[in-house]
């Protein structure tokens, strides 16, 4: 026994187990495992005692197995480090103390066995037989000290604390108190922020006597932050060291409030001239200063404030094309939008008015001078409104209106060629750049994070393990040697006290998994009862025992029950109905359908509550309760009985929990148990919440600082003629939800008109715009971006986790494959013949041309070019003039097109055969497209030959054609490939749709019971119900009276059922129209009657919930997941190809990097060459550039109606800056000569600029009607000043990269536009053109341009749900002129299919192909957020332009001095730098190693890959063999190696790479060639031996000065002569010259 005993105590044993800190599992280890002796009367406190065996000795340790079946007790890491905070040692005198105590108390507990009052008790075992102790004293010679301080740390004195020595502040407050942990001041500013939001604005600067009593407390918050700031001044000091007051951007940000306040203050008490209440505004920043407060805020901030540099880096650029694109605009439409059509007779035009001018006006209406379009705000007549219009439409709010009016202004030919571009180059383009970047930059700033709280852990961590490793050192030597003595014990008692201090848990995971030997452990409310304690074996049977047995029993086996698959599923299967109950219900539901669903709902109430109650019975409820989705359904059941207990009390009234019988569908979520992919998405959500909790805390501030400021500024304002609209600031609430629509961006710029309008209109209120544009600017494409950032993070570590359970489950997959395949290979039958093989074996001749045919050459070409062909003419068709002469000949040619295609098919199917064998027609899904697009073509042929025919029947037929571009996805491999890579981000994107869907589908099952049947209303709004609107009444709208007959009608977003639900969600979803639809729900009343202006205002929470949930989170996850797909697409692509991305783009560059031409003339004395130094120095080249800058700021001072002599003023500076530019010209081409001249792209670019600024000053003098195409020239000059900066030169060229890049996603969206253009224009393309609907002159099906134009309008989100009104059914047709019948005036136009046509395209085009397109952009930008000491494609530029300084006649080839030169000029990381050490650079020439020709030059390419190489470190030879290498052999086999894999590579990727080009890449000199390696390793080795040479001489040197003057010389160091005349002499023959 006692061997037995010592074994499981000593530490190697106990190591074993994982029980000691010695080993891994050290951390958390399971301290029952260990054996520890027990005190008399500590058995409850001992929670695994309960089941020990009388017969046991208590010394036996107990098996973990044992333990693992109790309530085991988990020593925490959190408990010991709060014994070890508790308790710092040797850190104060206190603690020293206390050491100095316990050593005393020490000799003490060595004393003799049995001393000492305590000892008789604890001396006794259970049974009460005493237990032998001799030789104690002599076990234990360890040190006291080290006792003492182990004894110190986890068994300290309590020390009584008295009123006096405790910290508490004014006696009150303890430290941990959460009055004195949050700061007073924090509560101060909510108090602020609480009087500042109850204030109600009111017109006129009216008060109501509220906020005249609230006004009256701003002296008090003042004092208190004055009181706060001194207090800090006087602590801190002011200004002028470090760590004072205004050294913290936080101060200074609350030194300026509290100084706002008083000059304010002090404004309204002495009444100064000066208006000092609009300092008040600054107020609300207060609640700013509660980010100071709150860590988890300050990542997020400091994560945003670190992309500020690269994010100011694309702010530049957005500026710089917003000014472009403002100048532009400036030329061409400065003064055009100000004339609309009006009535001959009234002053009243159309509303809103239409600009005239090409248009003209119809009739009975006149152009008349008007202010222009939103009260004269959205205009270009000077710069300013310029870049404010610009803006507005890169932010995609209300730019076709904008199109639309220049279209009326100036005809519709052109605009589109200003407008697209800028919507394509500033919104897809540069504000995606901005989430790029702020996504980079937010993963590297959490990582950051997370490494730092890492390393803190683990140092901590270490720390907790060298105590504990201490702590069980001395229990071994105790333990080890008096394993018998009850002293022993009082050595355990403090790890005793921790023991029982530990947080007694069990894992989850162990409480779900729990198997059958759940019948052999204690029951859990047995647990710590005497009769626990007792044996179970020695429990005497009676009856009541009987029966706790089988009820344990029963428990069991209800658990087993509650656990297995048949019970989940039919929960689950319970929910699946009551999810189909709920969505059944709808407006005007029959009456046995509402009692039908009524009783069901208490019969799923009742099976929730069974379920609920035979978990709680089986499982216990601290097991029930560990689970969150019991927790969940616990509240969920409880809100329902509580709703029905409610109804019976107060039938008619509910109280609102209704809603949470939606969330029960919350509870299909359990089915993740069984699927991997969507637990991982799940799990990750759940991990980003707190991150995203605290982004949604920072938005909120974002949002009470914006919303109290445009309180401040706006409120009582937004009063114009025809009321106040919805969006206003005047009461907090409705600030909050204006501030939250245009951070939705949703019709912010409708918003800013009525701000602008409020402040006096376009005179004295165009500040206010300054509110909107920072507003949208740091809410919507800041803070918002940031959502993504954090879900990008987020989804990469899901589809990390679900990719390793997917390769565990391949793994698995494939042994049991080629565990069948081994079954069945002897099986295998022989390949049958396929029937069609059979039928056509008439000695395969047929079938033989027919293969002949298909793999001809130009066989696909040809295919190609006809499906292009017919896609033209599928564009051409005339939609409304159905027999118009262009249709019948597009008919003919029709014809010909399905002949081909049909040909092609039939050849196909005798080539390949038709199904049953490998390879055939009908097994490959691209051919299944051909021939059901052939089939659908010959079907409507023979219908439209038939007489009787169904016209929509052939319509629908001929639709079939739009499909015909899809072929060409397989015939053109890389397009393919982008294709496949939609495909497979489609399948990853699932899980999250599902996700998407089922949230979509809960919020529409709440919406249906909020909404349903209340959304409808009266034509004359005094009318509540159906009933009461009947007959005429009085329309005062607009200044005119018109009587009109009331009519009952219903929005058209409404939620009557679940499927509209359903749509008007998805609509609100995209962020079109929701300001609508959430002024309906917030108007609402009851079913069946009008609404109430602002009626239930809490509604408005339903949409807010909804937003955060969906555009912010979810849309923004998809999103990411579709960007995180395509990326791992490329990379996949690329799999066996061992170089990375960056080192392939690099390499790219190389391939096409072509050296630049600079001329210079040969004979330095003629006149050419002083012209040619005068252009070439760089005096010239920064006048230039001065004079363009000039330039611009001259075009950016035009202004509409100006007066004469300031527009001749302009007009003569435009004459001599084309004056000086043209003389530019001319000097570059007596400089460069004419060919040389036009070699360089640029100067053909100024060369065309000059010319064209001539033509047009000579067009304006001779009064021709100058084209406004000629002004573009003068705007294209500010593209030079791109030339010089570096930042936007390197973005610049990234972006023509991206553009590289983007031609088969953009050939695939275009695709997807094409096919949907040619849908519309056949379904509808002949519904009747209104102006009061969405389907007008402007925007419309009738073209395959209008439906480009009306394509692109929907997938910037411009009220496409308005669109898909107009084109539903019952809508008016054109008439059609050429049909045979003559019209038929009853027809109808347009189709319910609108509801498909316009979700699936939103879908497809918003979700999916836009994103491809931020998918390549973040992928070429990555650079902007990586580390820049890493080589990017977007240094190498820099080479380029710097051989050229060495290259002039760009030959190709320097010397290879000149060479050494060159990379020293040019900065790391891709050259050496000017500082750059000899040696340093020395060796990486040796690396670079590129071949030397016999007239001792290098090549351009080979120098630029070899620098790549080397920067990137692409198949360097580099180790101790390659260093002697160097020396002996240079060109090892290990170098020709590397190089010819390197070269395998490049070939592989770049397959039509010549063998010229690939032997200047990757150089493979022979060992006789001389290299530049090999120069420079000769010049290292003459360097070093020069070096030692010079060396060994300074000690000699050295030597010779230390040595003593008279010092005895070696004979052997003299001169012959010497040694030959002191031979003979006398004297010295005897011994002294023996030696020599």
């Amino acid at each position: 026994m006692a061997t037995q005993t010592s074994a499981l105590l000593d530490p190697e044993a106990l190591e074993e187990t994982g029980a000691l800190p010695g080993s891994p599992r050290a951390l958390c280890f399971d301290a029952s495992s260990v054996f520890f002796p027990m005190q008399e009367g500590e058995g409850s406190g001992w929670e695994g005692s309960g089941a020990l065996d009388a017969s046991l000795s208590p010394f036996l340790p107990v098996s973990p197995e044992v333990m693992k079946r109790r309530r085991g007790g988990l020593i925490e890491q959190r408990d010991i480090i709060k014994a070890h905070e508790a308790h710092k040692m040797q850190s104060t005198p206190q603690a020293r103390r206390k050491e100095w105590e316990m050593a005393r108390f020490g000799e003490a507990v060595v004393g003799r066995p049995g001393s000492g009052e305590g000892d008789s008790d604890q001396s006794r075992n259970r049974q009460g037989t005493p237990v032998q102790s001799a030789g104690a004293s002599a076990a234990y010679k360890q040190s006291k000290a080290q006792r003492a301080r182990t004894m110190a740390l986890y068994n300290p004195i309590p020390v009584r604390q008295n009123c006096f020595t405790v910290n508490r502040s004014l006696f009150i407050f303890g430290e941990d108190n959460i009055v004195r942990k949050y700061y007073m001041i924090l509560a101060t500013i909510i108090a602020n922020c609480i009087v500042l939001a109850l204030e109600q604005h009111l017109p006129e600067d009216d008060k109501t006597p509220m906020s005249r009593r609230l006004e009256k407390t701003e002296p008090y918050f003042i004092g208190i932050f004055c009181f706060e700031a001194g207090i800090k001044i006087v602590a801190l000091g002011f200004i002028f060291h470090k760590g004072s007051y205004l050294r913290n951007g936080w101060n200074v940000m609350d030194f300026i409030v509290v100084l706002s306040g008083i000059l304010a203050t002090a404004g309204t008490h002495f009444n100064t001239h000066v208006d000092l209440r609009t300092l008040r505004a600054v107020r609300v920043l207060r609640p700013l200063k509660l980010v100071s407060g709150i860590p988890s805020l300050q990542i997020v901030l400091k994560s945003i404030m670190k992309a500020m540099v690269p994010l100011l880096q694309i702010g530049l650029l957005l500026f710089f094309a917003i000014l472009m694109f403002a100048i532009i605009g400036l030329e061409f439409y400065s003064g055009k939008l100000h004339r609309a059509c009006f009535m001959n007779n009234s002053g009243r035009g159309f509303d809103p008015p239409h600009p005239c001018g090409v248009q003209g006006c119809p009739e009975g209406y006149e152009c008349r001078d008007w202010i222009g379009p939103n009260d004269g705000i959205t205009q270009f007549d000077n710069i300013l409104f310029a870049v404010l219009t610009v803006f507005q439409c890169i932010t995609m709010e209300g730019w076709t209106t904008v199109l639309y009016n220049t279209n009326d202004a100036l005809g519709a030919t052109w605009n589109w060629l200003y407008f697209i571009p800028l919507i394509i180059i500033g919104s897809f383009f540069v504000l995606n750049l901005v989430l790029g970047v702020l996504s980079g930059e937010f993963a590297k700033e959490r990582e950051r994070v997370e490494n730092r709280r890492a390393f803190m852990k683990l140092r901590r961590q270490q720390q907790i393990e060298r105590e504990l490793n201490g702590y069980r050192a001395w229990i071994d030597k105790a333990g080890y040697f008096d394993y018998t003595t009850w002293s022993f014990h009082r050595f355990l008692s403090p790890l005793n006290i921790v023991l029982r201090r530990a947080t007694i848990k069990r894992s989850r995971t162990e409480a779900m998994t729990r198997d059958s030997s759940d019948e052999h452990c204690v029951d859990i409310s047995s647990v710590g009862t005497p009769l626990a304690r007792a044996s179970i074996k020695s429990t005497k049977v009676d009856g009541a025992s009987y029966f706790r047995h089988k009820e344990r029993l029963l428990r069991i086996s209800i658990r087993h029950m509650v656990k297995s698959q048949v019970f989940y599923w039919m929960v689950l299967s319970v929910v699946a109905l009551n999810t189909a109950c709920v969505a059944i219900v709808h407006h005007d539901q029959p009456l046995w359908l509402t009692h039908l669903l009524y009783y069901a709902e208490f019969l799923f109430l009742g099976l929730f509550l069974l379920e609920m109650a035979l978990k709680m019975y089986g499982m216990g409820p601290r097991l029930y309760f560990h689970s969150s989705f019991n927790c969940f359904d616990f509240g969920v059941t409880v809100g329902s009985i509580f709703e029905v207990v409610w109804a019976i009390f107060r039938p008619g009234t509910s109280f609102g929990i209704s809603v949470l019988r939606a969330l029960r569908l919350l509870r299909i979520f359990k089915v993740t148990k069984y699927w991997a992919s969507l637990r991982n998405l799940v799990v990750s959500l759940m991990s980003s919440m707190k991150s995203i909790i605290s982004l949604l805390f920072l938005l909120f501030l974002f949002i009470v600082v914006f919303a109290l400021l445009g309180m401040q500024l706006f409120g009582g304002r937004f009063n114009f003629n025809d009321g106040t609209p919805s969006a206003n600031f005047d009461t907090f609430p409705a600030a909050i939800m204006t501030v939250f629509q245009i951070l939705t961006g949703e019709d912010w710029n409708e918003v800013m008109y009525n701000g602008i309008r409020s402040q006096g209109g376009v005179s004295s209120g165009m500040w206010s715009a300054i509110y909107f544009i920072v507003l949208t600017l740091f809410g919507n494409y800041t803070l918002l971006n940031v959502f993504l950032a954090i879900a990008v993070d987020n989804l990469a570590n899901a589809q990390e986790l679900t990719k390793d359970e997917q390769e565990e489950e391949e793994a698995f997959n494939q042994k049991h494959a080629l565990q069948k395949a081994k079954e069945v290979s002897p099986m295998s039958a022989p390949n049958m013949p396929s029937i069609d093989s059979l039928i056509i074996s008439l000695s395969h001749r047929i079938r033989r041309a027919c293969h002949y045919i298909v793999n001809l050459r130009y066989f696909e070409m040809c295919i190609l070019l006809v499906i292009a062909a017919s896609s033209i003419a599928l564009a051409a068709e005339d939609p409304v003039l159905t027999n118009s002469e262009r249709n019948k000949v597009l008919r003919y040619f029709d014809y010909v097109f399905t002949g081909v295609f049909t040909f092609e098919m039939v050849i196909k199917m005798i080539d390949q055969g038709l199904i049953l064998q490998d390879g055939s027609y009908f097994r490959d899904l691209w051919n299944i497209l051909d021939f059901v697009v052939v089939v659908g073509a010959l079907v409507a042929f023979a219908l439209a030959t038939n007489k009787g025919r169904d016209i929509k029947t052939i319509k629908s037929l001929r639709v079939l054609r739009v499909l015909r571009p899809l072929k060409t996805i397989k015939r053109l491999p890389k397009l393919k490939a982008v294709f496949d890579c939609v495909v497979t981000s489609l399948k990853n994107v699932f899980n999250i749709l599902i996700v998407y869907k089922l949230f979509m589908f809960i919020f529409a099952v709440i919406a249906v019971q909020l909404f349903k049947g209340k959304f409808f209303y009266c034509t004359d709004s005094s009318k509540d119900t159906e009933k009461e609107c009947i007959g005429n009444y009085v329309d005062h709208e607009k200044n005119k009276m018109e009587v009109k007959g009331r009519e009952w009608k219903r929005h058209e977003f409404h939620y009557d059922n679940i499927i509209w639900a359903l749509l008007t969600l998805f609509t609100v979803s995209t962020g079109e129209g929701w300001p609508q639809v959430l002024q309906h729900s917030v108007d609402v009343t009851e079913e069946d009657r009008g609404p109430s202006r602002s009626n239930r205002m809490e509604m408005s929470i339903f949409y807010v919930v909804y937003f955060v949930v969906f555009p912010f989170f979810f849309v923004n996850i998809f999103v990411a997941l579709i960007i995180i797909t395509f990326q791992e697409q490329g990379d996949k692509m690329m799999e066996e190809c061992s170089l990375e991305k960056n080192e392939r783009a690099c390499i790219d560059f190389a391939i096409s990097a072509k050296p630049l031409t600079r001329y210079m003339p040969q004979n330095r004395h003629t006149f050419q060459y002083r012209v040619w130094h005068f252009v070439v120095s760089p005096s010239f080249e920064y006048t230039i550039m001065a004079m363009i800058a000039l330039n611009t700021v001259v075009l950016m001072m035009k202004y509409y109606s100006a007066p004469c002599t300031y527009e001749l003023a302009l007009k003569y500076l435009n004459i001599a800056f084309t004056i000086v530019f043209s003389l530019e010209c001319i000097l570059k081409i007596i400089a460069f000569g004419f060919l040389n001249y036009f070699r360089d792209t640029w100067n053909i670019f100024d060369f065309i600029t000059v010319i064209g600024s001539i033509t047009e000053i000579i067009l304006t003098d001779s009064k021709v009607n100058n084209l406004n195409e000629n002004l573009l020239f003068r705007a294209a000059r500010l593209i030079k000043l791109l030339r010089q900066g570096y930042t936007i030169r390197i973005l610049l060229w990234t972006f023509v990269q991206s553009f590289k890049a983007l031609p088969y996603v953009c050939l695939l969206i275009a695709m997807l536009f094409f096919i949907y253009a040619i849908i519309g224009m056949q379904v509808f393309g002949n519904i009747k053109l209104d102006e009061e609907s969405h389907i007008n002159r402007h925007n419309n099906f009738r073209s395959f341009f209008g439906s480009l134009m009306l394509l692109f309008r929907s997938a910037t989100g411009e009220a496409w749900q308005e669109i898909m009104l107009s084109c539903l059914g019952e809508k008016g047709c054109e008439p059609d002129t050429t049909a045979p019948s003559g019209q038929n005036e009853n027809e109808r136009c347009g189709t319910d299919l609108a509801y498909f046509y316009f979700v699936s395209f939103i879908f497809f085009c918003s979700f999916l192909m836009l994103n491809l397109f931020v998918a390549v952009i973040m992928d070429n930008f990555e650079y902007l957020t990586r580390d820049s000491s890493i080589l990017g494609p977007h240094h190498l530029d820099e080479f380029v332009r710097v051989w050229a300084e060495y290259d002039r006649a760009a030959c190709g080839r320097i010397l290879y001095k000149d060479m050494y030169k060159l990379v020293r000029v040019i900065s790391p990381p891709l050259g050496l730098g000017e500082n750059c050490p000899y040696r340093v650079a020395c060796k990486r020439l040796v690396l670079m190693n590129m071949p030397v020709a016999e007239d001792m030059t290098v090549h351009f390419t080979s120098t630029l890959m070899a620098l790549i190489r080397t920067a990137l470190d692409i198949k360097i030879a580099k180790g101790k063999e390659e260093k002697r290498n160097e020396v002996k052999n240079f060109g090892g086999a290990d170098r020709q190696q590397l190089d010819s894999e390197l070269q395998k590579e490049t070939l592989a990727i770049w397959p039509h790479l010549s063998q010229k080009m690939l032997d200047l890449l990757v150089p493979m000199p022979k060992a006789s060639d001389l290299t530049i390696g090999k120069i420079y390793a000769a010049m290292m080795i003459m360097d070093y031996y020069k070096q030692s040479k010079i060396k060994k001489q300074r000690q000699q040197l050295e030597e010779q000065k230390n040595a003593p003057m008279f010092q005895r010389m070696e004979p052997s160091s003299l001169p012959q002569e010497i040694i030959s005349n002191a031979k003979a002499l006398p004297y010295l023959q005897q011994d002294t010259l023996s030696g020599l």
